[in-house]
């Protein structure tokens, strides 16, 4: 359109061949764009239906189910899918919006209910991740609760203040945004909530990977403890161990999927408004990003959620089996190089045969069978490998 208002009067005259190529490119831009906007309407769409079907399987699963997830882990999970939407909501209205202003020829710029009500979606945007984030760690606390890998009470505190923070910056942005109007609520956003952000991320998916290491790690240890005694772990055990190991994946893989997502749309916010590169394709991509981002928040977070353990092994039962076994293979070679360095590093053993001291030995002793003394380590080793210490 822009090549049109200032084109030369008579290029048309002198070479139409191309003025008509130029024209009949605008039109075909203008149709992809209007066939966009229809195709977001009905994705937005769709997800309102598919958030309130959700809703109300969580409800109804958690009023039926006889082991109840915490309270404040329910609770927090509904009002994030509220949040989620509204956030639909609001992407539903913008491609409304465009899509009308496409049709009709005007401005978008010139419509105040999308610019007004866009200064302040960003908040709902916000707090969607900030939710997810909490949701997940919330699951890894819940999980972990009462064994031997629980958060310690630092870690525990150390993460309800970064919470409370966030809610604070988040708080204070409209405040902020009122005193400097000036100022877009974008760029406050940008330059203060998406730097913390970030951090906050980064120290989150280091809890998540770690969680998961210690996990495949104590089923290693006790795997070697077993082969060693020659005698098998206990069927219940196995399959609490087993159930711990798929849990912590299934949380890691999700909430370090999500992150990644999130942090790629703080990104190119803080790109956008804080150093301002307001190109074409770094504005197609956050836009693009944030939309997905809402998307996957709302998909990862449920399928977190053991009531849909069924769907999560449909959709991501390859990516969760191969990060399964690549966990456990780079375990199992640290572990092997730690025992190889520790026999390298070992002194040398001497045995000296001491006469006087091998005659203070009682009759007992010298004549107990080996065997009896070799089966009561094996039943003390498999009192240990059967105890569930190690997977809890």
């Amino acid at each position: 359109v822009n090549c049109f208002s200032h084109a030369d009067p008579n290029s048309s005259k002198r070479n139409p061949q191309i003025f008509t190529r130029i024209k009949m490119s605008s039109q075909s831009a203008h149709v992809l764009e209007i066939a966009a906007n229809i195709a977001h309407l009905a994705v937005n769409a769709l997800f309102f239906v598919i958030i309130i079907g959700v809703s109300y399987k969580l409800i109804r699963s958690y009023q039926t189910s006889k082991e109840k997830p915490p309270r404040l882990l329910f609770m927090n999970g509904i009002v994030f899918n509220v949040v989620t939407f509204t956030c639909i909501f609001g992407l539903f209205f913008f491609s409304a919006v465009n899509l009308q202003c496409l049709l009709n020829g005007t401005n978008l710029d010139d419509q105040k209910e999308y610019t007004t009500y866009h200064s302040f979606w960003i908040m709902f945007y916000g707090k969607q991740g900030c939710l997810m984030l909490m949701i997940m760690f919330m699951r890894v606390q819940h999980v972990f609760q009462g064994t031997e890998m629980a958060l310690s009470t630092f870690t525990y505190r150390f993460f309800v203040v970064c919470f409370t923070v966030a809610l604070i910056l988040f708080t204070m942005l409209p405040i902020l945004h009122i005193i400097t109007p000036t100022i877009s609520i974008w760029t406050w956003c940008a330059s203060t909530f998406c730097f913390y952000n970030l951090a906050f991320m980064m120290t989150l998916t280091f809890l998540f990977l770690s969680k998961l290491r210690h996990v495949f790690q104590s089923f290693i240890v006790l795997q070697k403890m077993a082969a060693r005694a020659g005698v098998e772990c206990d069927e219940a055990q196995k399959a609490e161990n087993e159930q711990m190991v798929k849990t912590s994946t299934k949380t890691a893989l999700l909430a370090t999927s999500s992150i990644v997502l999130t942090a790629s749309s703080c990104i190119l916010l803080i790109i956008r408004f804080s150093f301002d590169i307001e190109t074409q394709l770094v504005y197609t991509l956050s836009e693009w990003i944030i939309s997905i981002d809402i998307y996957s928040n709302f998909l990862f977070v449920t399928l977190s959620y053991s009531y849909f353990d069924a769907p999560y092994y449909r959709l991501c039962k390859h990516c969760d089996h191969r990060c399964q076994r690549v966990w456990y293979q780079l375990l199992l070679d640290e572990d092997m190089e730690n025992e190889t360095e520790k026999e390298k590093n070992a002194p040398p053993i001497t045995l000296k045969l001491d006469v006087a001291s091998a005659s203070a030995y009682s009759n007992e002793d010298r004549c107990e069978p080996p065997n009896n003394r070799f089966q009561h380590n094996i039943a003390m080793v498999h009192t240990v490998s059967t105890a569930g210490t190690v997977a809890k």
